[in-house]
């Protein structure tokens, strides 16, 4: 599927938009019959004429069925022979040549009230002939022939609604007072998306055609369906129901023939909240810092997604339109509307997302900081990180972290919970970490490990509980958290793990009072090199330093 602004609301959320004339074809633009941008495109067009000259266009003469817009032929009814013909368009104004190169008919298009448009026809002879042209939405000209005349006989409706197809266009769905509630751009048969008249708004879907007057469309994924019946309205429209739970809703489709479904509403801003996994902070003393993780965002594609919480995992599927700034999301179910702003923060690659949820609850503004190590098809928040940290100048740093200390250090998820650091590189110069604590009572406390030597692994992981004690912190106390390094090395990712298994293992033994001066030997090897508050030991058995299984 093509990437477009994808945004509107599904289905039953449909219903409410401006109200616009049936002559719109794009924002706040018409065209009136005395500046005609009329122009015919591919598909079938039956031509009726006022045979008693009575300004009724009641006789069907002929149809015309254009390949594209240069070219075509024309086909009796009940006979189904015509003759080809080229053309050339110029606003309301063409040239066709019948039958070849040698024929000249200058032709004037104009639109008429009921949307139709009226052609006259400027013959060699200096005869005239006027025809309705109406365009018949269901009929392929690939295949269509005048001789099978469904068209032509009032009393084959029914066979004209099974032939019915949405076909390749811009299509505008009218409501009620034959306002515009959505278009539908069709890249072809079988997709496209759906935009707002008023802001561009949408939401991509798939449709299963069944050429029976039925249908299926898929709005935003494949797993949410909605039945629908298609069949012809008259005057070249359509009439489409869409069954959804919450009840149906029908609209008359309109293909606007001078839309480009390529460029239509091209204008409209882009998806500016792109698929990936995103930390989405909240400022919890309303002072403007955004230092509590509150969720993950986690988008699949540019139009739908979910969220996972930390530690726990739990959260809600949602779709979203995105039109630059603005958006609409959709969780757990599309009766739910959540309308959304995205700010782009200045000098960072970081977003404000505000939500006003639309059960009522409250209306939040995150701090949206994206994590490109983390993949978005199997995110879950209880098995990945459950803490982010921001990057400033003192270091790495993780504010309020009392209660992501407090919940690890009392309710493991797995066999123990560590802190994990991974770096760009191997450390083959060791590591020289500070970290430093502030308590509620202002008081820092720092807290050095250091090492030299190779290790042949790019991550090391520290016990909660151990670092805790060896600081001589409780948990619940800790105000902010901040990991220095001091070694120049650059740290990838950082975070709260419960898999410890797969790096190589900081085990700390003493108190941080106690241990200031000293320097330890490791125990594997012998080997002196530690210095500060402690010593390695392997992450399984003692019989390495380090895990050799890289992540």
């Amino acid at each position: 599927m093509k990437k477009r602004v994808m945004c509107a609301v599904i289905a039953s959320a449909m219903i409410a938009a401006n109200a616009m004339s049936a002559v719109v074809y794009a924002e706040g633009e018409t065209a009136s019959a005395s500046e005609s941008s009329a122009k015919l495109t591919r598909g079938v067009y039956a031509a009726y004429t006022a045979k008693d000259d009575d300004g009724k266009y009641d006789d069907l003469a002929d149809y015309y069925i254009f390949d594209d817009e240069t070219a075509g032929h024309t086909s009796k009814p009940q006979l189904g022979i015509g003759v080809p013909f080229s053309a050339e368009q110029d606003g309301a104004s063409a040239v066709f040549h019948f039958g070849g190169a040698d024929d000249t008919t200058k032709a004037e298009i104009e639109d008429t009230d009921d949307g139709e448009l009226l052609i006259t026809f400027t013959y060699d002879s200096g005869d005239k002939m006027t025809y309705k042209l109406v365009f018949l939405a269901g009929a392929d000209p690939d295949t269509f022939s005048g001789e099978n005349d469904a068209y032509a006989d009032e009393d084959t409706a029914e066979a004209e609604a099974e032939a019915a197809v949405i076909t390749r266009g811009v299509w505008a769905a009218h409501g009620e007072d034959n306002e515009i509630v959505d278009y539908y751009i069709f890249d072809d048969e079988t997709q496209g998306h759906t935009a707002k008249p008023d802001n561009g708004l949408g939401i991509p879907f798939s449709i299963e055609q069944n050429g029976d007057g039925t249908a299926l469309f898929h709005f935003a994924s494949a797993e949410f369906t909605v039945p629908a019946t298609i069949g012809t309205a008259g005057d070249g429209l359509l009439d489409v129901t869409l069954i959804a739970d919450s009840g149906s809703v029908t609209y008359k489709f309109e293909l606007l023939p001078d839309e480009d479904p390529d460029t239509f509403m091209s204008a409209s801003g882009e998806a500016l909240l792109t698929p990936g996994v995103y930390g989405a902070f909240t400022a919890p003393d309303g002072d403007g810092l955004y230092t509590k993780l509150d969720t993950f965002f986690v988008f699949t594609s540019e139009s739908e997604g979910y969220t996972s919480s930390p530690i726990m995992g739990i959260g809600l599927p949602f779709s979203i339109e995105q039109n630059g700034q603005s958006a609409v999301f959709h969780f757990a179910s599309a009766d739910d509307n959540s309308p959304a702003s995205v700010t782009p923060i200045e000098n960072t690659e970081d977003w404000y997302l505000n939500i006003q949820y639309a059960d009522g609850t409250s209306t939040k503004t995150y701090y949206l900081k994206k994590q490109p190590h983390f993949d978005a098809g199997s995110f879950n928040g209880a098995s990945a990180a459950y803490g982010l940290f921001f990057s400033t100048d003192e270091g790495l740093q993780l504010y309020n972290a009392n209660e992501e200390f407090s919940y690890l250090t009392s309710n493991p998820r797995a066999d123990e919970v560590g802190l994990a650091i991974t770096y760009a590189d191997t450390l083959a110069e060791g590591f020289d970490i500070d970290f430093v604590f502030t308590t509620a009572d202002k008081d820092s406390v720092t807290y050095n490990l250091s090492y030299d030597g190779e290790i042949d692994n790019d991550t090391i992981l520290v016990d909660l509980d151990e670092l805790l004690a060896g600081a001589g912190v409780a948990a619940e106390n800790i105000v902010s958290f901040t990991v220095c390094e001091n070694k120049g090395n650059t740290v990838y990712n950082m975070g709260f793990v419960t898999e410890l298994s797969s790096a190589a293992k900081i085990t700390i033994e003493s108190k941080a009072a106690d241990v200031s001066a000293e320097n330890e030997t490791n125990p594997a090897t012998g080997v002196s090199g530690f210095a500060g508050a402690g010593f390695l030991a392997a992450a399984a058995g003692a019989a390495a330093v380090f895990s050799r299984k890289r992540r």
